[in-house]
């Protein structure tokens, strides 16, 4: 019988619905996926993660979520996003709106990301300009 790893949590997948949103064709298992096949953020599998292994291994919460986060920190999915984390010194977050585009600057100072800088632009999401990117340029410019 042919099956699959979830990149998530590594659970074994076989039937059609091990697998999220009911399709083999998805890198998640139904619990670490959405309906769509979409990876569910960390902090939802860490949760559901936790919660099997109090159910079913009878832990308690601090040694379920010591164990859910060790566990989870060897998969693939989430080995490569906290690789890619601590190769970062500086992150861009940006909000793209109806009316305005926003960013936040994080700079790494020793193991934390602090806030160093905000800044907010008008939306060229819309006509005149219709193009998302003109507008993540200009708060960018605004926030250097």
């Amino acid at each position: 019988m042919e099956y699959k790893i979830c990149q998530s949590c590594g659970k074994v997948m076989r039937r059609e619905d091990d697998f999220a949103g009911k399709s083999k064709a998805s890198t998640y298992c139904r619990d670490c996926g959405d309906n769509q096949g979409f990876r569910k953020r960390y902090s939802q599998v860490l949760e559901e993660t936790r919660n099997v292994l109090i159910r079913q291994m009878l832990l308690s919460p601090a040694e379920a979520e010591q164990t859910a986060a060790e566990n989870l920190s060897r998969t693939p999915v989430w080995i490569s996003q906290s690789q890619l984390l601590a190769s970062r010194n500086k992150i861009l977050v940006t909000d793209i709106g109806s009316t305005t585009t926003k960013a936040l600057l994080l700079i790494r100072e020793g193991t934390d990301f602090i806030m160093k800088g905000m800044a907010n632009t008008p939306t060229t999401v819309e006509k005149p300009v219709e193009d998302v990117l003109v507008g993540v340029i200009n708060v960018t410019r605004e926030i250097e």
